[in-house]
């Protein structure tokens, strides 16, 4: 399970998104499934699958534990530690990118120090 701070909407609504259009579909697929049993198999793929900025899933970030997609013969051998830098760096980097495509429409940019 993946815990989000309450007051940082920014980081989490994408991840939020996901997973209420996620139960939809499930729900959609399983009616006669309980809400809770879909909502824990949604959370449960989230938390495997590879994220597009990280390129790691929030399951290998949080406690090292590769995605069972790959086939075992493919995983590489990595520390939690350096996974989280390499997770942290691309974030960061992918945070750089988008900052600069909103400043570049602005009118009266702000520096921050």
């Amino acid at each position: 399970m993946v815990l989000t701070a309450l007051d940082c909407q920014a980081s989490n609504e994408c991840s939020n998104q996901t997973l209420v259009i996620r139960k939809r579909c499930k729900i959609n697929e399983q009616s006669n499934c309980s809400w809770s049993a879909i909502a824990k198999e949604c959370t449960k793929e989230y938390n495997n699958t590879t994220l597009s900025v990280t390129k790691f899933s929030p399951k290998c970030v949080l406690h090292g534990v590769q995605s069972h997609i790959i086939p075992e013969n493919l995983h590489t051998k990595s520390s939690l530690a350096r996974n989280r830098e390499l997770a942290y760096r691309n974030s960061k980097r992918n945070h750089k990118i988008n900052k600069s495509r909103i400043d570049k429409n602005r009118k009266n940019k702000l520096q921050y120090r």
